[in-house]
């Protein structure tokens, strides 16, 4: 397994697995976990606030992620968003064919997820950012200010990956600190940016 470094108050050498436990531990330990139900009323409310803010995206397919802004669009709240700019956290896909090929992703995991990222990038056209992770994803959820919407990613009971897992609601605070930089550390390190033609 390849190394990541991951910091989260402290640096440490972990492979994968044990990354996504480490992050699994610290994100269950705060927050409040939330059914999917709940997920896009509270983006949305987070969205339709005051302060103005960048929009990360860490995905799997994006297919929440499509439906709940495709929905949005539709609203005439949409040209109200305090979303300056939306940045899309995704597999790259040299990296998802190889998933593929050992079977750890759907066979067509990769055509799902370019479909769903053009219908984001029709809401945001002059305002997105592709990012690529330059090994496994870690988590999956979305980043708006103060505000995490996070979970983890798991083998699920067909040993495929999977990133539709439950999510915690974490508030920066004093004590959730450390897991905002350790976020933001590891989107810095462990992922590069690409143009949108390289998302065709």
């Amino acid at each position: 397994m390849d190394l990541l470094t991951v910091s989260l108050g402290s640096i440490v050498n972990i492979n994968w697995p044990e990354a996504i436990d480490y992050f699994k531990e610290k994100i269950n330990k705060k927050g409040r976990t939330l059914g999917i139900s709940k997920v896009a009323d509270i983006l949305t409310k987070i969205v339709t606030g005051k302060d103005r803010n960048e929009l990360w995206i860490f995905g799997g397919e994006f297919d929440f992620a499509s439906a709940w802004l495709s929905r949005l669009s539709d609203e005439e709240l949409f040209s109200s968003l305090s979303i300056e700019r939306v940045v899309c956290v995704a597999i790259a896909p040299t990296k998802a064919k190889k998933l593929i090929r050992v079977g750890l992703l759907e066979k067509d995991f990769i055509q799902r997820m370019k479909s769903n990222l053009r219908v984001i990038e029709r809401c945001f056209s002059k305002s997105i950012e592709y990012r690529y992770w330059n090994e496994h994803p870690l988590f999956h959820g979305f980043r708006f200010g103060n505000n995490l919407i996070i979970g983890t990613w798991q083998i699920n009971r067909n040993q495929q990956l999977t990133w539709r897992t439950k999510v915690k609601w974490i508030k920066k605070k004093r004590n959730t600190e450390n897991l905002f930089k350790g976020v933001i550390e590891v989107i810095n390190n462990n992922t590069e940016t690409v143009s949108k033609k390289d998302n065709e």
